[in-house]
């Protein structure tokens, strides 16, 4: 049986949980991969940094949707990307009637900026210890930002748009996101533990299902039915 872990924060369209079970993007490709490969396996939503400490440790073999990171990479095995995101900023039109003055990712340093326990920020351009993550999810991390404690809130689009269609995060009139500018979209994938035996021989089998499905178009099929309103 392989376990896997998401991001119990929520992580939609990608994993999210809903009546008691992991659905989302990620949940069906790896249906699809792992019924051709004849492999068992089961997915829990975690806190994201006991996530990765629980794969870096073996107790888990798998965590979905990641950033990878150089750091990562020495930790983790990490298969070929699966989907890309959009790094950007969330702010309060109240704090900023105009738009921040970010041309580049070297600009957000001069600004407050936050973010979410355990997630690393290197792809967007600035070091992750300029960014304050003490939220645990993106409510109260976008509550920092109305609540001044912040001014941007570091975060992708896909993301914010998912969480704002489930009804998990109030956007009201006054949030905005903008992409951070010269920062290419972010490619994912997920993160296979050094500890677990087969890790080389998980990493091909999911790197050839990605490499299949993508090739067939179902990739973009299976994103598309929850992108697409």
């Amino acid at each position: 049986m392989i376990r896997i872990c998401g991001d119990a924060a929520g992580w939609p369209p990608y994993t999210f949980e809903r009546d008691n079970e992991v659905r989302g993007y990620d949940a069906d490709v790896l249906a699809l991969i792992f019924a051709e490969a004849g492999l068992d396996y089961e997915i829990h939503m975690l806190p994201w940094k006991r996530c990765l400490l629980e794969v870096e440790k073996g107790r888990y073999q798998i965590a979905l949707s990641a950033s990878a990171s150089a750091e990562r990479k020495a930790r983790f095995l990490v298969t070929e990307p699966y989907y890309q995101v959009q790094p950007g900023y969330a702010f309060s039109l109240i704090r900023f009637p105009s738009l921040p003055q970010v041309q580049s990712s070297n600009d957000l340093k001069n600004y407050n900026i936050c973010g979410l326990r355990g997630y690393d920020y290197s792809r967007f351009g600035i070091e992750t210890h300029r960014v304050m993550r003490e939220a645990n999810h993106y409510a109260q991390a976008l509550a920092q930002v109305r609540r001044g404690r912040c001014e941007l809130f570091l975060t992708r689009l896909e993301i914010l748009h998912g969480l704002y269609r489930q009804g998990d995060v109030d956007l009201g009139n006054d949030i905005v996101f903008e992409p951070v500018p010269g920062v290419a979209a972010d490619d994912f994938v997920m993160l296979i533990s050094r500890l677990y035996m087969r890790g080389p021989e998980l990493k091909a089998t999911l790197d050839h299902g990605f490499a299949e499905l993508r090739k067939q178009g179902r990739l973009q099929e299976l994103l598309n039915f929850y992108l697409i309103e």
